[in-house]
């Protein structure tokens, strides 16, 4: 009660300052800071951070380009995004609070940042490197530090798509297959799978094969376990599952509409997902349903003479 009083009042407030509110829908691709308290996300073209209990939105990046793909450093102080401001959509960097975006990646081929390495002095990219060759695809992980040098390091010569890294840094969960986002119903060999790869070892791990799909893995913070979207309920919902084996457990419980792209704080405690045309806030590690945000932007009116 407490929260939505406050959020009216802010609303008002900014009405009494001469500013329109309009509500902000159909963004994407949420991504917490490392205590939860806020999170950065895609719209309109640009980047925004906001409250993950809702609110007024902050516009973090304002371009012609299209910036997409916000991804938050582990000390929760860089965001690195993807922008075609060069005409290639590459990779940029800048502090959390806004700044002058600095490239870091220069081929023109172009990449997308996934997730930031813990010690945060690279980003880990999804790119193209090497020609399509019939019946395989491309898309490979690489590792690209933050310094501005462009250089490029391989993690491994095998398709990918969807990526998280683990707390400790040693270890990635993985997607392959199913690169087209939520197929609903669809169940067969094409369905996204989600492996472990350990950066030490070199060796590889088929962890989920669902006939529906496994996709968006995420970290548990212990290491132990992680989070996914399935849809074995009929619907694509949040899932949790142990490292070491051992039955998936569900977590969100919508019927109809999918819960797209989660992203999760590093405490482990805030989870953002896009649900229809909504953010939805929850914590994994209670019972509580996820709670629809209501954002909204401001911007200038244009007063009649």
């Amino acid at each position: 009660m407490k929260i939505r009083l406050y959020l009216l009042c802010a609303f008002l407030f900014t009405l009494s300052l001469g500013a329109v509110a309009e509500p902000i829908k159909l963004a994407s691709v949420p991504a917490p800071l490392p205590n939860g308290r806020d999170f950065v996300f895609e719209w309109n073209n640009d980047i925004w951070s906001a409250q993950s209990r809702g609110g007024a939105a902050r516009q973090l990046t304002s371009h012609p380009a299209k910036d997409i793909f916000p991804c938050v450093s582990a000390d929760g102080k860089w965001l690195a995004f993807a922008s075609n401001r060069d005409n290639t959509t590459q990779v940029y960097v800048m502090p959390i609070r806004g700044g002058t975006p600095r490239q870091i990646t220069f081929n023109t081929e172009g990449a997308l940042p996934l997730v930031w390495f813990p010690d945060g002095k690279s980003v880990l990219v999804r790119a193209v490197r090497d020609q399509v060759r019939v019946g395989e695809l491309s898309t490979r992980f690489f590792r690209v530090p933050v310094d501005g040098s462009g250089r490029e390091e391989l993690i491994f010569d095998a398709y990918g798509y969807e990526a998280d890294i683990s707390p400790d840094g040693k270890q990635l969960l993985f997607t392959r297959d199913g690169a087209k986002l939520y197929r609903k119903e669809y169940h067969g060999s094409l369905a996204s799978k989600i492996w472990l790869y350990n950066f030490e070892t070199g060796k590889f791990k088929l962890l989920c094969a669902e006939p529906g799909g496994a996709r968006t893995p995420m970290w548990r913070p212990d290491g132990k376990a992680f989070y996914y979207v399935s849809q074995a309920s009929g619907c694509f919902n949040v899932w949790e599952k142990n490292l070491e084996g051992g039955a998936s457990r569900q977590l969100t419980f919508f019927e109809d509409n999918a819960v797209i792209m989660p992203r999760l704080s590093r405490d482990g405690h805030t989870m953002i997902f896009r649900n229809l045309f909504n953010f939805y806030r929850f914590d994994p590690a209670k019972k509580d349903a996820p709670a629809c945000l209501d954002l909204y932007s401001t911007r200038d009116r244009v007063r009649e003479k």
